[in-house]
């Protein structure tokens, strides 16, 4: 596994990483338009649209309290 850090617009980004480095399929995790950090449902749709490879898109799953 590797990472990278990129700058620049989030989906525009990872479209053009993910065609640099020739990616098989992209993994997003997304709540929606309700978190600071994760991805926005605008940016998924982006990369969905313009990515070079398949999609994988995966909700947050939240831990129960305990």
């Amino acid at each position: 596994m590797s990472l990278y850090v990129v700058a620049g617009s989030a989906g525009e980004t990872q479209v053009d990483l993910a065609g640099q480095l020739c990616a098989d399929l992209l993994i997003l995790v997304s709540r929606g338009s309700n978190s600071h950090w994760l991805l926005r449902k605008a940016t998924v749709e982006y990369i969905s649209v313009n990515a070079p490879c398949p999609v994988l898109v995966l909700p947050l799953l939240e831990k129960a309290a305990s």
